[in-house]
Protein backbone atom coordinates (compact mmCIF):
# COMPACT_ATOMS: atom_id res chain seq x y z
CA UNK A 1 0.00 0.00 0.00
CA UNK A 2 0.94 3.57 -0.60
CA UNK A 3 3.07 5.57 2.22
CA UNK A 4 0.39 8.32 3.79
CA UNK A 5 0.99 8.82 7.15
CA UNK A 6 4.18 7.62 9.62
CA UNK A 7 4.53 3.82 9.65
CA UNK A 8 3.16 2.88 12.60
CA UNK A 9 -0.23 4.55 11.48
CA UNK A 10 0.22 3.19 7.91
CA UNK A 11 0.96 -0.48 9.38
CA UNK A 12 -1.93 -0.79 11.80
CA UNK A 13 -3.96 0.22 8.35
CA UNK A 14 -2.50 -2.40 6.54
CA UNK A 15 -3.36 -4.97 9.71
CA UNK A 16 -6.78 -4.09 9.13
CA UNK A 17 -7.11 -4.38 5.51
CA UNK A 18 -4.77 -6.80 4.06
CA UNK A 19 -4.08 -9.14 7.09
CA UNK A 20 -6.32 -13.10 6.93
CA UNK A 21 -5.44 -14.13 10.31
CA UNK A 22 -6.94 -17.92 9.42
CA UNK A 23 -4.50 -18.16 6.32
CA UNK A 24 -1.72 -20.32 7.33
CA UNK A 25 0.54 -19.71 4.47
CA UNK A 26 3.65 -17.91 4.87
CA UNK A 27 4.67 -14.59 3.80
CA UNK A 28 6.30 -11.22 4.29
CA UNK A 29 5.62 -7.94 5.06
CA UNK A 30 7.74 -4.98 4.20
CA UNK A 31 7.55 -1.84 6.16
CA UNK A 32 9.28 1.50 5.33
CA UNK A 33 10.18 3.43 8.58
CA UNK A 34 12.62 5.27 6.93
CA UNK A 35 15.09 6.39 9.99
CA UNK A 36 17.31 8.19 8.33
CA UNK A 37 20.80 6.45 8.00
CA UNK A 38 19.85 4.26 10.70
CA UNK A 39 17.01 2.21 9.18
CA UNK A 40 14.99 2.03 5.99
CA UNK A 41 13.21 -1.26 5.79
CA UNK A 42 12.22 -3.73 8.33
CA UNK A 43 10.80 -7.28 6.87
CA UNK A 44 9.11 -9.42 9.08
CA UNK A 45 8.82 -12.66 7.74
CA UNK A 46 5.40 -14.73 8.72
CA UNK A 47 5.30 -18.32 9.04
CA UNK A 48 2.05 -19.26 10.88
CA UNK A 49 3.30 -22.78 12.90
CA UNK A 50 0.57 -24.55 11.01
CA UNK A 51 1.87 -24.18 7.36
CA UNK A 52 3.08 -26.77 5.49
CA UNK A 53 7.06 -27.95 4.64
CA UNK A 54 6.79 -27.04 0.93
CA UNK A 55 5.30 -23.82 1.51
CA UNK A 56 7.98 -22.50 4.35
CA UNK A 57 10.81 -24.08 2.27
CA UNK A 58 9.35 -21.39 -1.10
CA UNK A 59 9.11 -18.47 1.52
CA UNK A 60 13.13 -19.02 2.32
CA UNK A 61 14.16 -19.21 -0.90
CA UNK A 62 11.69 -15.53 -1.62
CA UNK A 63 13.40 -14.15 1.60
CA UNK A 64 16.53 -14.32 -0.31
CA UNK A 65 15.09 -12.45 -3.50
CA UNK A 66 13.65 -9.76 -1.39
CA UNK A 67 16.63 -8.92 -0.06
CA UNK A 68 18.23 -8.47 -3.32
CA UNK A 69 15.85 -6.49 -4.22
CA UNK A 70 15.08 -3.99 -1.58
CA UNK A 71 18.89 -4.05 0.68
CA UNK A 72 19.47 -3.98 4.04
CA UNK A 73 16.97 -4.42 6.38
CA UNK A 74 15.77 -5.37 9.61
CA UNK A 75 14.67 -8.95 9.59
CA UNK A 76 12.07 -9.62 12.52
CA UNK A 77 10.54 -13.93 12.52
CA UNK A 78 6.89 -13.81 13.24
CA UNK A 79 5.23 -17.34 13.99
CA UNK A 80 1.90 -16.11 15.37
CA UNK A 81 -0.63 -12.96 14.34
CA UNK A 82 -0.83 -11.88 17.58
CA UNK A 83 3.05 -10.92 17.30
CA UNK A 84 2.06 -8.44 14.27
CA UNK A 85 0.44 -5.52 16.34
CA UNK A 86 1.50 -1.99 16.11
CA UNK A 87 2.97 -2.74 19.35
CA UNK A 88 4.74 -5.80 19.48
CA UNK A 89 6.75 -4.83 15.81
CA UNK A 90 7.61 -1.68 17.33
CA UNK A 91 9.10 -3.28 20.43
CA UNK A 92 10.86 -5.70 18.02
CA UNK A 93 11.92 -3.13 15.90
CA UNK A 94 13.68 -0.94 19.58
CA UNK A 95 15.12 -4.32 20.53
CA UNK A 96 16.57 -5.14 16.81
CA UNK A 97 18.15 -1.77 16.72
CA UNK A 98 20.07 -2.10 20.11
CA UNK A 99 21.38 -5.48 19.54
CA UNK A 100 22.62 -4.08 15.82
CA UNK A 101 24.16 -0.67 17.71
CA UNK A 102 25.77 -3.97 20.29
CA UNK A 103 26.75 -5.85 17.38
CA UNK A 104 28.18 -2.77 15.51
CA UNK A 105 30.03 -1.59 18.38
CA UNK A 106 31.49 -4.90 19.42
CA UNK A 107 32.85 -4.99 15.43
CA UNK A 108 34.36 -1.92 15.31
CA UNK A 109 36.68 -2.73 18.97
CA UNK A 110 37.51 -6.06 16.89
CA UNK A 111 39.16 -3.50 14.28
CA UNK A 112 40.60 -1.27 17.11
CA UNK A 113 42.34 -4.26 19.05
CA UNK A 114 46.01 -5.44 18.54
CA UNK A 115 45.99 -9.31 19.15
CA UNK A 116 49.59 -10.29 20.42
CA UNK A 117 49.96 -13.63 18.89
CA UNK A 118 52.77 -14.62 21.41
CA UNK A 119 49.90 -14.77 24.24
CA UNK A 120 49.59 -18.25 25.87
CA UNK A 121 46.82 -20.06 26.18
CA UNK A 122 46.57 -20.02 29.51
CA UNK A 123 46.60 -16.16 29.64
CA UNK A 124 43.37 -16.33 27.79
CA UNK A 125 41.07 -18.49 29.63
CA UNK A 126 40.47 -15.97 32.91
CA UNK A 127 39.84 -13.31 30.17
CA UNK A 128 37.01 -15.11 28.06
CA UNK A 129 34.82 -16.10 31.07
CA UNK A 130 31.83 -13.68 31.12
CA UNK A 131 28.85 -13.02 33.11
CA UNK A 132 26.44 -13.73 30.02
CA UNK A 133 23.23 -13.10 29.93
CA UNK A 134 20.59 -13.53 27.07
CA UNK A 135 19.46 -10.51 25.28
CA UNK A 136 15.17 -10.02 25.75
CA UNK A 137 14.79 -11.61 21.64
CA UNK A 138 16.77 -14.18 22.78
CA UNK A 139 14.78 -15.29 25.18
CA UNK A 140 11.21 -14.86 23.32
CA UNK A 141 13.07 -16.95 20.13
CA UNK A 142 13.71 -20.11 22.34
CA UNK A 143 10.56 -20.09 23.86
CA UNK A 144 9.38 -20.10 20.11
CA UNK A 145 12.08 -22.70 19.33
CA UNK A 146 10.47 -24.83 21.86
CA UNK A 147 7.29 -24.97 21.05
CA UNK A 148 7.41 -24.59 17.22
CA UNK A 149 8.48 -26.16 14.18
CA UNK A 150 12.12 -24.38 13.17
CA UNK A 151 15.12 -26.92 13.06
CA UNK A 152 17.46 -24.45 14.26
CA UNK A 153 18.41 -21.21 15.06
CA UNK A 154 21.72 -19.57 15.60
CA UNK A 155 22.97 -16.95 18.69
CA UNK A 156 25.94 -14.85 18.98
CA UNK A 157 28.32 -13.53 21.62
CA UNK A 158 27.63 -9.10 21.27
CA UNK A 159 29.63 -7.30 23.15
CA UNK A 160 30.60 -7.65 26.74
CA UNK A 161 27.55 -9.82 28.24
CA UNK A 162 25.20 -10.44 25.98
CA UNK A 163 24.27 -13.44 23.96
CA UNK A 164 21.89 -12.19 21.24
CA UNK A 165 19.46 -14.13 18.51
CA UNK A 166 21.53 -14.10 14.95
CA UNK A 167 18.83 -15.93 13.05
CA UNK A 168 16.82 -19.42 11.93
CA UNK A 169 18.73 -22.16 10.16
CA UNK A 170 16.42 -21.73 7.35
CA UNK A 171 16.18 -25.32 4.78
CA UNK A 172 16.84 -23.77 1.75
CA UNK A 173 20.68 -23.67 2.83
CA UNK A 174 20.38 -26.85 5.57
CA UNK A 175 17.99 -28.83 3.62
CA UNK A 176 19.09 -32.12 5.94
CA UNK A 177 17.43 -30.43 8.87
CA UNK A 178 14.15 -31.72 7.59
CA UNK A 179 14.74 -35.15 7.79
CA UNK A 180 13.82 -37.53 10.30
CA UNK A 181 16.91 -39.92 11.30
CA UNK A 182 17.40 -43.74 11.92
CA UNK A 183 20.03 -45.02 13.60
CA UNK A 184 19.12 -48.54 12.01
CA UNK A 185 19.79 -47.22 8.58
CA UNK A 186 23.82 -46.85 8.61
CA UNK A 187 23.81 -45.31 5.71
CA UNK A 188 22.38 -42.42 7.27
CA UNK A 189 25.16 -42.69 9.97
CA UNK A 190 27.72 -40.84 8.34
CA UNK A 191 25.37 -37.87 6.42
CA UNK A 192 26.68 -34.66 7.31
CA UNK A 193 24.00 -32.38 8.60
CA UNK A 194 25.40 -28.63 7.85
CA UNK A 195 26.34 -27.31 4.59
CA UNK A 196 29.67 -25.94 4.77
CA UNK A 197 29.00 -22.39 4.78
CA UNK A 198 27.27 -22.80 8.29
CA UNK A 199 28.30 -19.28 10.29
CA UNK A 200 29.99 -19.57 13.36
CA UNK A 201 27.96 -19.39 16.57
CA UNK A 202 25.83 -21.55 19.30
CA UNK A 203 23.49 -23.85 17.20
CA UNK A 204 20.34 -25.01 18.76
CA UNK A 205 19.29 -27.82 16.77
CA UNK A 206 16.20 -29.90 16.74
CA UNK A 207 17.24 -33.42 16.24
CA UNK A 208 14.34 -35.98 14.55
CA UNK A 209 14.82 -39.06 14.94
CA UNK A 210 13.29 -42.46 15.19
CA UNK A 211 13.83 -45.74 17.56
CA UNK A 212 11.87 -48.61 18.07
CA UNK A 213 9.19 -47.31 15.96
CA UNK A 214 8.81 -44.22 18.29
CA UNK A 215 9.28 -40.38 16.95
CA UNK A 216 11.42 -38.59 19.25
CA UNK A 217 13.01 -35.14 19.07
CA UNK A 218 16.09 -33.60 21.05
CA UNK A 219 17.44 -30.56 21.70
CA UNK A 220 21.21 -30.10 20.48
CA UNK A 221 22.99 -27.31 21.02
CA UNK A 222 26.75 -27.24 19.02
CA UNK A 223 29.54 -24.46 19.60
CA UNK A 224 30.71 -23.91 15.83
CA UNK A 225 33.74 -21.84 15.39
CA UNK A 226 35.28 -22.73 12.16
CA UNK A 227 38.74 -22.23 11.53
CA UNK A 228 38.35 -19.77 8.43
CA UNK A 229 35.65 -17.05 10.35
CA UNK A 230 36.86 -13.85 10.81
CA UNK A 231 36.74 -13.77 14.97
CA UNK A 232 40.15 -13.24 16.49
CA UNK A 233 41.20 -16.25 19.06
CA UNK A 234 40.49 -15.04 21.86
CA UNK A 235 36.92 -14.36 20.90
CA UNK A 236 37.15 -17.95 19.41
CA UNK A 237 38.10 -19.08 22.72
CA UNK A 238 35.30 -16.64 24.39
CA UNK A 239 32.70 -19.19 23.16
CA UNK A 240 34.22 -22.19 24.56
CA UNK A 241 35.06 -20.73 27.76
CA UNK A 242 31.09 -19.88 28.14
CA UNK A 243 29.33 -23.29 26.41
CA UNK A 244 28.51 -24.79 29.74
CA UNK A 245 27.04 -21.45 30.86
CA UNK A 246 24.55 -21.17 27.83
CA UNK A 247 23.94 -24.67 28.27
CA UNK A 248 22.70 -23.96 31.64
CA UNK A 249 20.75 -20.87 30.60
CA UNK A 250 19.28 -22.85 27.56
CA UNK A 251 18.06 -25.83 29.88
CA UNK A 252 16.59 -23.24 32.13
CA UNK A 253 14.68 -21.70 29.56
CA UNK A 254 13.59 -25.00 28.01
CA UNK A 255 12.96 -27.05 31.17
CA UNK A 256 14.93 -30.00 29.89
CA UNK A 257 18.58 -31.50 29.97
CA UNK A 258 20.03 -30.52 26.48
CA UNK A 259 22.94 -32.78 24.68
CA UNK A 260 25.57 -30.29 23.43
CA UNK A 261 29.38 -30.63 21.23
CA UNK A 262 31.32 -27.99 20.18
CA UNK A 263 33.56 -28.71 17.14
CA UNK A 264 35.47 -26.15 14.17
CA UNK A 265 34.50 -28.59 11.28
CA UNK A 266 31.32 -28.67 9.65
CA UNK A 267 32.06 -32.45 8.37
CA UNK A 268 32.38 -33.85 12.05
CA UNK A 269 28.46 -32.64 12.97
CA UNK A 270 27.21 -36.22 11.20
CA UNK A 271 24.44 -38.39 12.21
CA UNK A 272 26.50 -40.74 14.31
CA UNK A 273 27.91 -38.00 16.07
CA UNK A 274 24.96 -36.95 17.42
CA UNK A 275 23.37 -40.65 18.00
CA UNK A 276 26.61 -40.99 19.85
CA UNK A 277 25.53 -38.22 21.98
CA UNK A 278 22.44 -38.83 22.63
CA UNK A 279 22.80 -43.15 23.05
CA UNK A 280 26.82 -43.52 23.66
CA UNK A 281 26.14 -47.21 24.25
CA UNK A 282 24.98 -47.29 20.99
CA UNK A 283 27.91 -47.19 19.92
CA UNK A 284 29.80 -49.90 21.42
CA UNK A 285 26.91 -52.46 20.19
CA UNK A 286 27.38 -51.41 16.86
CA UNK A 287 31.18 -51.36 16.81
CA UNK A 288 32.65 -52.54 20.21
CA UNK A 289 34.86 -49.16 20.08
CA UNK A 290 34.21 -46.34 22.99
CA UNK A 291 32.21 -43.61 21.58
CA UNK A 292 35.00 -39.91 20.93
CA UNK A 293 34.52 -37.62 24.02
CA UNK A 294 33.03 -34.40 23.66
CA UNK A 295 35.79 -31.51 22.59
Amino acid sequence: MTKQADWKSDYQLFLAEKIDSQDNRPFFVLINIDLDDELKWVMVQVKPSSCCIKDKLFSSSAKIELKKSFGPSLDLFVDDYDDLSVEKIEEAIKTGLQEKKEIAEEKQQKQNETFLPNVKFSYLQPKAKMNLELAEVSETELAKFKNGNDYGIRFIIAGKSKIVFDGKLTLDEHVSLAQRWNVNQTEQLEKIIFPENTGAGYILLRFNYEMDDNLLERFILINYMPTNNTLLAKERFSYSANLKSMVDMINSKLDTEINYLETDNFKEITVKRIFDLLYPSLYLDMSGQKPPRNE
